[in-house]
């Protein structure tokens, strides 16, 4: 008997819009939040990817701003995975 494969849609529900460097600055500790406890394991990984993105791609904010920002996702990345 052939067992019928069920692909399940699955959307991710970010607590922002992670394209916006300004929204990812005004809601930081929310986003910080979202990838270390808040959100499903796989969308939190997606959405620390996409903020990653933006903020490399940023000519708004300094480099150094930038090397710190991508640090504190690294640490809630890494809180997440001791949790």
């Amino acid at each position: 008997m052939l067992l019928d494969v069920v692909q399940v849609d699955h959307k991710c529900s970010y607590p922002f819009n992670p394209s916006s460097i300004v929204t990812i600055l005004l809601f930081k500790k929310k986003g910080l939040q979202y990838i270390s406890a808040d959100g499903e394991e796989r969308c939190a990984w997606h959405f620390a990817k996409e903020i990653k993105a933006t903020i490399n791609e940023s000519n708004f904010i300094s480099d150094s701003y930038k090397q710190e920002l991508l640090k504190e996702i690294k640490q809630a990345q890494q809180k997440r995975s001791t949790i």
